[in-house]
């Protein structure tokens, strides 16, 4: 690992983080704000629930050709799952502290 030379290196332009409304992002521009990510998420965990179900369905009725698909359909589907299940647990759990702190 070779040294690099910081001279390299540009000049950073700090500015504050202001948001002036949820909807907004960091840098001012009206982004997606979190409520928009997470239904953004659950969305994408359903859409594994339900490719899984329908690759079982289609693995029943014969038309699947490889069974490792339909298993890992389902896998993909049980990760999402879990990892949603999982910050789900978190964010209930740093609610819990938040309400817990002294004013």
């Amino acid at each position: 690992m070779g040294i690099i030379d910081v001279t390299s290196v540009g000049a950073l332009s700090l500015k504050p983080n202001t948001v002036s409304s949820p909807s907004q992002g960091i840098d001012g521009s009206s982004g997606k704000n979190f409520m928009n990510y997470l239904k953004d998420a659950l969305n994408e965990v359903n859409n594994y629930q339900q490719e899984a179900s329908q690759s079982a369905l289609n693995q029943a009725m014969g038309n699947n050709e490889y069974l490792h698909n339909t298993t890992i359909a389902y896998e993909k589907a049980i990760l999402a799952l879990q990892l949603t299940v999982e910050i789900r647990n978190k964010m209930v759990s740093a609610y819990e502290e938040i309400m817990r702190m002294q004013v």
